[in-house]
């Protein structure tokens, strides 16, 4: 017999572990003979261990409030729930990148938030420079009505265009506190590396060292920034090129 009490406290446990702050949803509809298991299991495919798979259907769950035994196994046929999308990346990639990850920081649930932001068009993005050596740098800003003027909530820089656009530094504001009023909080660079804002990619990277991202969660931010400029650019709704003192 199944301790429903003792399954809850290890459900809790387990989903406490589990972020799905960087995971995208798509809606599915229950068929005849699903399960959460089961719909974990196809989705890793063949190879995928017990422990995987479990991992995975806390995910699924967690996306869908699903937080209790009794709630994981009362899904019905024909309700519609959210499967995760993990973008580019399979499922199994996705698990893999999670094993031994660390709790959340506050940078990564703020570049999480500005992402969102900047994907919702919550934030205005223009160009602020090219430079000489193919550089461009993109600033996104939001009106505010306090100050009378935007404020710039990140800086995107780039190289090439199109599919060979390059993400050189994402840099962006902490989504919760005003932390470095004159520059912004923290800077990704393409190696993972997150880091304190600084004037210097060099002393950043030397002395402002916060976590290393997985390089599948950095291509992830990579392939959504891309595809964000790569449109606003193909359809001529870059903005204007604005100038402003960096």
């Amino acid at each position: 017999m199944v301790d429903i009490a003792a399954e809850n406290k290890y459900i809790s446990y387990m989903m406490g572990k589990i972020s799905t702050d960087n995971v995208e949803k798509e809606s599915y509809t229950v068929k005849k003979g699903d399960n959460l298991w089961n719909l974990a299991k196809k989705e890793l495919g063949s190879g995928a261990t017990n422990q995987e798979i479990s991992q995975y259907m806390l995910l699924i769950a967690k996306m869908n409030g699903l937080d209790t035994y009794e709630k994981m196994n009362n899904i019905k046929y024909g309700q519609s729930i959210f499967m995760p999308d993990t973008g580019t990346i399979s499922a199994r990639e996705y698990i893999s990148s999670q094993k031994d990850k660390k709790e959340i920081t506050a940078a990564e649930k703020s570049m999480y938030e500005i992402l969102k932001q900047i994907e919702n068009n919550e934030l205005n993005i223009e160009k602020c420079y090219s430079g000489t050596t193919g550089v461009e740098v993109y600033l996104a800003t939001k009106y505010d009505d306090e100050l009378g003027y935007p404020i710039t909530r990140a800086s995107i820089k780039t190289s090439g265009s199109g599919e060979n656009r390059r993400i050189r530094e994402f840099s962006f504001e902490d989504s919760e506190k005003n932390l470095q009023p004159e520059r912004l909080d923290y800077a990704l660079y393409p190696d993972g590396n997150l880091t304190k804002g600084s004037y210097s990619e060099y002393t950043a990277k030397q002395n402002g060292h916060i976590t290393t991202l997985p390089a599948v969660e950095v291509q992830k931010v990579n392939n959504s920034l891309k595809n964000l400029l790569n449109v606003k650019a193909e359809s001529g709704n870059s903005g204007k090129e604005i100038s402003i003192y960096m």
